[in-house]
């Protein structure tokens, strides 16, 4: 038993062209979309870089000293891009068609690169929230309906899909998949390719990535590649169970009984698999049930709202990332703690819920003064 990289230590020799993608492989190229690419993968697919010269060009241009600075969710992308670049399984896949766009004034937070594997398929990756706060206001938003990064998501697949070779004798595989609100990019984007595009997609893999509402799922488009998607959770899921999905999730081991089991690299491994377990840890479950609950008793301009109101308390702080946030000193605390004062009960008492989670991972001298501040207004409602 162990995470990604010691399922690289234990099959990094085996070449896909031997070996094909599993479901470790699916996270860690889901993963990959995460790395920053910014002058050093093409927009384009005229000239795709390897993997071992992405991490080598990465690596010259990012310090160690910087990267030890990230305390985010995904501080352990740079990582896991080195690890795979020093594997025989992975070195040779080649990245290209990376895009990134992020728009704070349109909560937009958007990004993904297309890896070819030696053995010819084809993997689009998602990026999923990265460590921005509006990266995880669009999270949100999608229990109100459709974001920006969807249709973003849609028409780069479209135009993948489009461009990809399809001679001979036989087709490539190609997979879409993403982790965290990556994972629903590639739900959405397949769903929404036009159907001779979407009898191209071999499979989708969604890693703990929030759903849609009910009307979506009954999409004809969204019906024609459901029996394609193959979506994962970890034990305390949160992320994942947001909105709705068609299929029962896979869940995958994570002995983190927090927020933080949406990392990644808290997933468990053996073989070429994930380690299942039988049901979600209650404590996620019984907080899920609440919020799609309350949810649920909502218009969607009434979501729209909540969110507005929740992501309005985060940037009260001052804050523009969640690092930061956890990071923030006490004056930024009290902004905060002001603003969620002026919610109403009901509003407050989900967010103090919500909060919390997070608040899981704050400076142990912030965190006391949070959790007792919150404890006197859950009293008062």
């Amino acid at each position: 038993m162990g995470n990604l990289i010691d399922y690289l230590d234990w099959r990094g020799d085996l070449p896909f062209t031997a070996v094909p993608m599993g479901e470790a492989d699916a996270l860690i190229l889901s993963c990959l979309s995460y790395i920053n690419y910014r002058g050093i993968v093409p927009s384009d697919s005229e000239n795709p870089v390897t993997i071992k010269e992405a991490s080598e060009c990465f690596f010259s241009l990012h310090s160690e000293e910087e990267l030890e600075r990230d305390i985010s969710l995904i501080r352990n992308m740079p990582s896991l891009l080195r690890k795979t670049a020093r594997t025989a399984r992975y070195r040779d896949v080649t990245l290209s068609c990376y895009i990134d766009d992020t728009e704070l004034e349109n909560d937009l937070q958007f990004a993904a690169v297309t890896l070819t594997l030696p053995d010819e398929s084809v993997f689009l990756s998602f990026r999923g929230t990265d460590d921005t706060i509006v990266g995880w206001k669009e999270d949100f938003q999608l229990s109100a309906g459709r974001v920006s990064a969807q249709k973003k998501a849609s028409i780069y697949a479209q135009r993948i899909l489009q461009d990809i070779k399809w001679s001979g004798k036989k087709p490539p595989a190609v997979y879409l998949g993403g982790h965290s609100k990556g994972g629903n990019l590639a739900e959405y984007a397949a769903a929404m390719c036009p159907e001779f595009l979407q009898s191209r997609i071999s499979a989708v893999f969604d890693m703990d990535g929030p759903g849609f509402d009910e009307s979506f799922l009954q999409n004809k488009a969204f019906l024609r590649v459901k029996d394609r998607i193959r979506f994962f959770v970890p034990t305390f899921s949160i992320i994942g169970m947001l909105m709705h999905h068609l299929m029962n999730p896979v869940i995958v081991h994570s002995p983190v009984k927090s927020i933080m089991a949406h990392d990644a690299f808290t997933w468990q491994i053996l073989g070429a698999g994930f380690i299942r377990d039988d049901h979600i840890d209650e404590t996620a479950r019984i907080f899920n049930i609440s919020l799609e609950d309350w949810v649920n008793t909502l218009e969607p301009a009434g979501r729209r709202d909540f969110v507005d109101d929740f992501f309005g308390i985060l940037e009260a702080s001052g804050c523009k990332t969640l690092t930061e946030l956890r990071e923030a000193k006490l004056p930024g605390v009290a902004a905060l703690l002001a603003r969620i004062e002026k919610t109403e009960p009901l509003t407050r008492k989900t967010i103090n819920n919500l909060l919390r989670i997070l608040f899981d991972n704050f400076a142990d001298s912030i965190q006391e003064e949070i959790r007792n501040r919150l404890g006197l207004e859950n009293q008062q409602d």
